[in-house]
């Protein structure tokens, strides 16, 4: 099964986030190797997460998936990616504007959902 990519802007920190999907973290990890050419900084991925979050040395943020990940992965990663899209442009989180970290992870998992339940693979793999 081959893999599947798009690119996310998170808003309001205009960061592109890639998000990667294939059978395996590692297939997604090769795959997004194969198409960009960033020297990706993670920790060792196990195959039996359903997720994983990284950035680059260049500072390009990725989110990869599988094909049977959950709602639960999709969040959790989509967390990562606006916490680290924050901090990098300054931002440091608060109480008092909690309100625009909420609307971020909602903007970036409603895109990032949207896309994955298109694809035909998840479907097969994977139901709401």
């Amino acid at each position: 099964m081959k893999g599947k990519h798009f690119v996310i802007e998170v808003q309001p920190f205009e960061a592109v986030v890639s998000i990667v999907i294939n059978t395996t973290m590692k297939k997604a990890i090769k795959y997004a190797k194969k198409y960009n050419n960033s020297t990706l900084l993670y920790e060792k991925s196990d195959d039996n997460a359903g997720g994983l979050f990284c950035t680059s040395k260049e500072n390009n943020y990725f989110i990869f998936l599988k094909y049977n990940s959950t709602v639960h992965d999709i969040v959790h990663e989509c967390f990562h990616a606006v916490m680290k899209t924050a901090t990098d442009r300054g931002n440091k989180f608060s109480h008092k504007g909690e309100e625009f970290y909420a609307y971020s992870l909602g903007q970036l998992t409603e895109n990032v959902m949207d896309f994955f339940y298109g694809i035909e693979e998840v479907r097969k793999h994977n139901t709401r």
